[in-house]
């Protein structure tokens, strides 16, 4: 009969053996680039290959010191008691040592790979998944550069760095419990860029804890006048908006993701170092992290003059704010009223704010105001020696119409997206088609041919008849 019986030594390896499988499995599944768990496998068996050989060794060194020892030992002579004892002594053992803590591991590893869930992320985070993850709007190549997490200095606040990072989660506003969760870190811009995992738990691309770290709930977004608010022009907010609301890019804005903002205050700065802002998001009903983190600008060591985006290390600016300009002396002073760039003095602007038009005027570009609050676009040049103090305007906001005086008059239809002088639709909303009025949803109704377009619009005006 076979009768194991292992020494502290054996067991003690024994169940090492068994750890390393668990947490093995756990490295390798826990990768988020797919070719680094083919690499962390190979890893993983040199690494057992190499700690096989030198306990071998080890073994093999201590067998050379050892001085032969003759032993004689007298067994109890054995009884069936005793065999039966000694039978289910070494059943037990057996069970206890070996097939529970196998059979054990073995399930583990099986249930990890059955349902994608890892054993150690599990204990710590609860149940995890990657569907339905919050997608960072830097990672989605959008026209214009959009959107990018900016850091600036707050100047209401000593010491202190506001970072707007704007994302798309398929939670609706309405949710409010399972709004995204937005962490971040502060990192030194020298060293790699931290995966999703290492910025969730407060850590940068080595393992070393951040210079700063914390955690932020992400509010809804209305992204035109964000991108307004940070200097896109009208044109490129028209075609990120076109591109978002592409169903073939599986965006769907409004209607399959929903568009947040995270506003992170960094209190107090570490301005010994030269550091960016790195942040991720968790979408709170599945666990899942952002794929790509967004950065932000990187924020030197020394503190930026008032009005200053971008300086060296010795605090001489780079680049101002919007709507002011750089000095010789690498201060920045505000540009004329309405101007919202002026590189080449106060009296060339080159660019103006919303609701200001551009005029050149007596060797001059001057911002004057826009006759309607709600128009993208007044520029153009006036008539007369004297500037006019508002300027008809040429296109409206959308929901808003151009009358023949240049002004905007909002659409009577609450689903028209640009109509003439407040009455005329031209274009409906995102999920309408025009069929006066804009009442036809494509969420519900399918998508509408132009033929079927057609024959619902004659349909409705025999019934206005």
């Amino acid at each position: 009969m076979w009768s194991w019986s292992p020494s502290p030594t054996e067991r003690a390896r024994y169940i090492q053996a068994l750890m390393v499988m668990v947490t093995s499995g756990q490295v390798i599944l826990g990768r988020q680039n797919p070719i680094e768990p083919l690499w962390m496998t190979y890893y993983v068996f040199m690494t057992l290959s190499f700690d096989n050989m030198l306990v071998k060794f080890i073994m093999y060194v201590r067998t050379m010191e050892r001085h032969t020892i003759w032993k004689v030992e007298i067994s109890h002579p054995e009884t069936p008691t005793s065999r039966t004892r000694s039978q289910r002594l070494d059943f037990a053992q057996r069970l206890a040592v070996l097939w529970v803590p196998l059979v054990l591991a073995a399930s583990v590893s099986i249930l990890c790979r059955v349902f994608n869930v890892l054993p150690i992320t599990l204990l710590r985070y609860g149940p995890v998944s990657n569907e339905k993850p919050v997608v960072m709007f830097s990672s989605l190549s959008l026209p214009a550069g959009c959107c990018p997490s900016v850091a600036s200095i707050n100047n209401s606040y000593a010491d202190t760095v506001s970072v707007s990072v704007p994302c798309l989660s398929p939670e609706a506003p309405e949710d409010w419990p399972n709004r995204p969760l937005v962490y971040w870190v502060a990192s030194p811009s020298h060293k790699a860029m931290p995966t999703s995992l290492q910025i969730r738990e407060g850590r940068t691309s080595d393992g070393s804890k951040a210079l700063l770290a914390g955690h932020v709930e992400a509010k809804p977004l209305e992204l035109w006048p964000w991108m307004s608010r940070h200097g896109y022009e009208a044109q490129d907010i028209d075609t990120v908006l076109g591109k978002l609301n592409d169903e073939t890019l599986g965006i769907g804005l409004y209607h399959r993701t929903f568009a947040y903002v995270a506003e992170i205050q960094v209190h107090p700065f570490p301005w010994f170092e030269e550091v960016a802002i790195y942040a991720i998001a968790r979408n709170r009903v599945t666990g899942a992290l952002s794929p790509k983190p967004a950065v932000s600008n990187v924020l030197h060591g020394k503190r930026c003059p008032p009005h200053c985006e971008i300086c060296d290390r010795q605090g001489q600016c780079r680049r101002c704010q919007e709507g002011f300009r750089k000095d010789k002396d690498s201060t920045c002073h505000p540009c004329p009223e309405g101007c919202l760039r002026c590189p080449h003095g106060t009296s060339q602007c080159t660019k103006c704010k919303a609701k200001f038009g551009l005029v050149p005027y007596a060797s001059k570009q001057i911002c004057v105001p826009c006759s309607s609050d709600n128009c993208q676009s007044c520029d153009g040049p006036v008539q007369g020696a004297i500037p006019p103090s508002a300027l008809p305007c040429h296109t409206c906001d959308p929901f808003y119409g151009l009358d023949l005086h240049g002004h905007c008059q909002r659409c009577e239809d609450e689903n028209c997206l640009h109509c003439e002088g407040g009455s005329g639709c031209t274009a409906c909303a995102s999920g309408f088609v025009l069929a006066f009025p804009c009442a036809f949803d494509r969420k519900r109704w399918g998508a509408v041919s132009p033929g079927l377009a057609l024959r619902l619009q004659q349909m409705f005006m025999q019934s206005a008849l």
